[in-house]
């Protein structure tokens, strides 16, 4: 017997629905690092890099500006460059590789050519996009709903780190930013 409540669920976590690249492989337990179930994630983890030093570089950048604010906006923009490049080496080169996802705080669903029964566990990679971000993690496996000739298949994450969480956190407050500017857009050009 399951005790997840969708409702529920749904009350707790706000939640967006998009694409992103997925990858998962199903586990026993999760023992270890769930990076240690992708062994060749170089580039994936090239941007997780750049991502932990931009915000390693934040507090300097701060203070730099508060001295010099065309230094400070000189680094940026060399900072916005490198990021710019790491992203073209690492998107999808079209929408093969994208998958609809529903994400929360909490956990997330996607669409799966296979069925994953429960109870199971996975080890995700997870890149969300356009910035590229990602994350490795555990998940269990609430539910698989069959939808014609794929599946939807709903996780809960297990044990998330604080830097993911809040790097999960961060994209649902840029998407939502992103969705009201494009709908400010869309309302001002009417």
């Amino acid at each position: 017997m399951n005790d997840w409540d969708f409702d529920n669920d749904r009350r707790r976590h706000f939640r967006i629905q998009e694409q992103a690249t997925i990858d998962y492989r199903l586990v026993t337990s999760p023992q270890g690092l769930a990076e240690e179930q992708f062994p060749s994630a170089a580039d994936f983890n090239l941007l997780n890099e750049l991502r932990t030093l931009d915000e390693e570089a934040e507090t300097h950048l701060r203070r730099i500006n508060e001295e010099d604010k065309s230094i400070a906006a000189y680094l940026r923009m060399l900072n916005r460059k490198v990021e710019r490049i790491a992203q073209t080496l690492v998107q999808p080169e079209d929408s093969k590789g994208l998958t609809d996802i529903t994400l929360s705080e909490g956990g997330i669903s996607f669409l799966s050519t296979e069925s994953l029964s429960m109870p199971a566990t996975i080890a995700m990679r997870l890149q969300l996009l356009p910035e590229g971000s990602g994350l490795f993690c555990y998940a269990h496996i609430i539910y698989s709903q069959q939808l014609n000739d794929r599946y939807r298949i709903g996780c809960e994450f297990i044990d998330i780190d604080d830097r993911h969480r809040h790097l999960i956190a961060r994209h649902l407050m840029e998407s939502q930013a992103r969705s009201r500017r494009s709908q400010q857009q869309r309302q001002s050009e009417q």
